[in-house]
């Protein structure tokens, strides 16, 4: 997998955040989701039980007058 950020990198743009903002750069290093997936998320996409996140929709400029669109790619 290719990271756009260095190891360092990531720790210092996480450095430079704190409460919410960092929480989701956070979260966005860690699952590699893309931005569109990111902000699509909802509640209920969460399973608090088995620790997951189901990733179902992506949210886009496009997507903005016809609602979310499905993921680039099934996985």
């Amino acid at each position: 997998m290719w990271d756009p950020f260095t190891r360092e990198e990531q720790a210092a743009i996480l450095a430079a955040l704190d409460g919410q903002g960092r929480n989701l750069i956070q979260f966005a290093f860690w699952t590699g989701m893309r931005t569109s997936e990111l902000i699509a998320l909802e509640w209920g996409d969460v399973d608090w039980l088995n620790g997951t996140i189901n990733v179902r929709r992506a949210l886009t400029n496009a997507a903005r007058k016809t609602g979310p669109e499905t993921t680039k790619t099934r996985a």
